[in-house]
């Protein structure tokens, strides 16, 4: 399988599948099964975005049918591993988690959060549905918005 490439309002992600399979093991498609995470780490291109790596979910982040947290200092420790390791080219590039529903789309509280919380320049996003997934992207400023595969 080949990388899966979105196009952004300022250039292009691109995203490895096995990544992307990664993720999609942890769909919710079950009653049982709680939101899970993580982050993405990789580069910029100039204006295109590069992921390289995935966090995933650890046993002390916070997990429940309709919320994930991250709180696990695994995925900070992550992110200072690659950034060391590549002499700062990688770093934090986004997150994702799942959403117990078949057509995955951010919730109120994603929105909220990730506008408080996301870093001033462009990030990834990523939610894992049941049959759909949703691709997204900050901006850096005030625009969250879903991409579409190229």
């Amino acid at each position: 399988m080949s990388d899966l490439v979105f196009t952004t309002p300022d250039g292009l992600v691109v995203f490895p599948v096995h990544l992307l399979l990664r993720m999609e093991s942890y769909k919710q498609s079950t009653s049982q099964l709680p939101e899970s995470g993580g982050v993405f780490f990789g580069s910029m291109r100039g204006k295109h975005i590069e992921i390289t790596d995935i966090s995933l979910p650890q046993p002390d982040d916070s997990q429940s049918r309709y919320r994930f947290a991250r709180k696990s200092i695994h995925h900070f420790k992550q992110a200072v591993t690659f950034w060391e390791q590549s002499s700062g080219a990688v770093s934090y590039i986004g997150e994702w988690h799942t959403h117990p529903e078949n057509i995955a789309r951010p919730s109120s509280v994603d929105l909220t959060e990730w506008k408080k919380k996301l870093p001033k320049r462009p990030v990834f996003l990523v939610i894992i549905g049941i049959n759909n997934n949703w691709y997204g992207y900050w901006n850096g400023c005030s625009i969250i918005q879903p991409v579409l595969k190229v």
